[in-house]
């Protein structure tokens, strides 16, 4: 017994899911394809308007009523309403019961809305015929001509009407004014009978977003000339739409012009701007290739010179330099943990006083590398260097300015001209953000009244604007002497690029060391490197010394040579063979420690923010009528 109520209690919950499951489907499932709206609106004699609407619906799913809105904005109200499908008439009552072949009107203050029921229908086509009659819908002008303006056609929301056709017939002797023809607002076609007395509108997938509203005039005293109630706030308000519309056409014109010509002479006044200020003067010709060095300038102010930006690579071609020049060497140091290499370090150290003056810049690189010492692990740098950056990047550009080559600061024109154009941007970006989303009503009205062209000239200012700010990069203009120095060391530029097409590399070896910091400024190290690294008579550089090769005597006078190995200076090809790897095995850690010195300088904590002067990139380190809107009968429809 108990085991047969178990059996009945689990039947009757699978037919309680199967039910509501069948049911959910039945929801999801609901779809209706809008075929055809057919409408008549035959105009009598007394004013009054018998409208007749055809439906023809495709339902998927079970339907059992529909609807549709009418906007009383456009008629004073309307009678006669009757509703039938296929043959049969629906009854009218009070009251929506939901009792097949039955309907209901409801008025409201602006709008009157019709019920139908028709029971329980399923993935059938059903047509459906309503029929009223509007009062007082024709706008009465003895000057111009009586009018009907009217929205015929009401679809639901996300299904469009696939075919639409609406006629009007004029009363007995009316005829439809040709002078400006009938109105149709919105995509579709019409066709005026032979006698003038009726019009055929027609359209296509009409969406309720889609405008599609009709107008037909004709001539004065055909129907009774009494103004509906609602005329004159209807035509006053049509007078404020059109001198609106004017307003729009010409603020259009206006602000859309003025936003063209601000946009245009913008452009046109920053591009006068660069080839007046920014444009370096033109130079006499200069060889393609220079063997040497033009002047004797340091290799970070000729880098700063070229390419008008101090940066790390002048920074770091400063420090080798300043090695090359006996001032400090540089060694690898392993790092080892437990007797296990961990990796490699770099130990810079200080070998005595500069022979000879040093430059601004090169005093603040030796400043910040050792400070108060004579040694220092380039990971001691990590964190601490970049405070200095700002300061040498400062001395380089006061070199190229006191050697005449620039007018004032490279960096600070740069700066004058991004500040303009952010600022600019900033501002215009601002009042249109403002405007657009915390303006709240105010905005929305002057947008509305205006037009949208109205924005024109504050996007002309933000686009002006942002070519200044992109500008400032290239406005700094070098002198007369500057361009002419900037030539040719662009020639002993593209020497060091193309010197192993131009050279025999066995030939000018000796270049390796002593060109190897300006190649750095240049930004040409890893090419430079691995090109000499090639060639096995190439010096080993005597201010580098790779694991395994201590520093023997001062660097002014001393030589550099692996333990128990004779005098002289080895190639590269000698150290790399003492090592016990290839010829790229010192290579490779030069090349490392530049790297990795990039790396470091511009390193900072992280509260720090964001330092000057960037890491390496590039090639080298890591690194009357009718107006439109307004017609009666607006509205929408639908099934459920």
């Amino acid at each position: 017994m108990r085991r047969q109520n178990w059996v009945i209690a689990l039947m009757t919950a699978l037919l309680a899911v199967t039910m509501f499951s069948q049911s959910m489907v039945s929801a999801q499932s609901q779809s209706i394809r809008w075929e055809v709206w057919d409408a008549t609106y035959q105009i009598n004699g007394d004013g009054t308007v018998d409208v007749t609407e055809r439906y023809v619906i495709d339902f998927t799913g079970e339907f059992r009523r529909g609807f549709t809105v009418i906007e009383r904005d456009l008629f004073t109200f309307l009678d006669n309403v009757s509703v039938s499908s296929e043959g049969i008439e629906y009854i009218q009552v009070q009251g929506a019961n939901e009792q097949a072949n039955t309907f209901v009107v409801e008025e409201s203050a602006g709008q009157y809305e019709f019920q139908w029921f028709f029971g329980p229908v399923r993935n059938v086509s059903k047509e459906f015929v309503i029929s009223y009659t509007l009062h007082q819908a024709i706008i009465i002008n003895a000057e111009v001509g009586d009018r009907f303006f009217w929205q015929p056609v009401r679809p639901p929301e996300g299904v469009p009407v696939l075919d639409a056709e609406v006629r009007v017939i004029l009363p007995p002797g009316a005829e439809v004014d040709m002078e400006i023809g009938p109105a149709l607002f919105g995509s579709g076609r019409f066709e005026v009978a032979g006698d003038l007395n009726s019009v055929v509108f027609s359209g296509g997938d009409i969406w309720t977003s889609d405008s599609f509203e009709i107008g037909v005039r004709f001539q004065h005293g055909i129907v009774p000339s009494v103004e509906p109630p609602w005329q004159a706030a209807y035509e006053a308000e049509q007078v404020r739409a059109d001198r609106q519309r004017m307003i729009q056409a010409w603020s259009s014109i206006i602000f859309g012009a003025l936003g063209f010509l601000t946009l245009i002479g913008g452009l046109f006044g920053v591009g006068m701007l660069w080839l007046t200020k920014g444009r370096d003067p033109k130079t006499g010709a200069v060889p393609e290739y220079l063997e040497r060095p033009p002047s004797g300038l340091a290799p970070a102010v000729a880098g700063t010179l070229i390419d008008e930006r101090a940066n790390m690579h002048d920074i770091v071609s400063t420090l080798v330099d300043l090695a090359r020049r006996g001032v400090l060497t540089m060694q690898e140091v392993p790092q080892e943990t437990l007797g296990i290499k961990m990796g490699t370090d770099f130990r810079f150290r200080k070998v005595g006083e500069a022979t000879e003056s040093l430059a601004d810049h090169e005093d603040r690189v030796v400043k910040a590398v050792f400070g108060g010492r004579t040694e220092r692990d380039l990971s001691d740098l990590r964190e601490r260097f970049y405070s200095h950056i700002p300061g040498i990047e400062k001395a380089l550009y006061k070199e190229v300015v006191k050697e005449g080559y620039f007018e004032e600061s490279p960096e600070k024109v740069r700066q004058r001209y991004t500040a303009l154009g952010v600022a600019g941007a900033s501002i215009s970006g601002a009042i249109f953000f403002c405007g657009l989303f915390l303006g709240g009503d105010l905005s929305l009205e002057i947008v509305d009244s205006l037009g949208i062209a109205v924005l024109c000239p504050l996007i002309a200012v933000f686009l002006v604007s942002v070519a200044l700010w992109i500008s400032g990069g290239v406005m700094p203009a070098k002198t007369r002497k500057g361009a002419e120095e900037a030539a040719k060391w662009k020639a002993f530029k593209r020497y060091l690029e193309n010197i192993d097409r131009l050279k025999d590399l066995n030939d000018v070896n000796e270049q390796f060391d002593e060109y190897l910091p300006y190649a750095i400024a240049f930004g040409l190290e890893r090419g430079w490197i691995r090109k000499f690294s090639r060639i096995e008579t190439t010096p080993m550089p005597g201010w580098y010394f790779p694991i395994g090769y201590p520093i023997y005597g001062d660097f002014g006078g001393g030589t550099m040579r692996k333990a128990g190995d004779g005098g002289g200076i080895p190639s590269l090809n000698d150290m790399s063979e003492g090592l016990g790897g290839g010829l790229s095995s010192m290579a490779g850690g030069l090349t490392s420690m530049l790297n990795t010195a990039g790396t470091v300088f511009v390193s900072q904590p992280s509260s720090s923010g964001s330092g000057s002067g960037g890491g390496f990139s590039g090639g080298g380190f890591s690194g009357g009528g009718f107006s439109g809107g307004g017609g009666g009968g607006g509205g929408f429809s639908g099934f459920g």
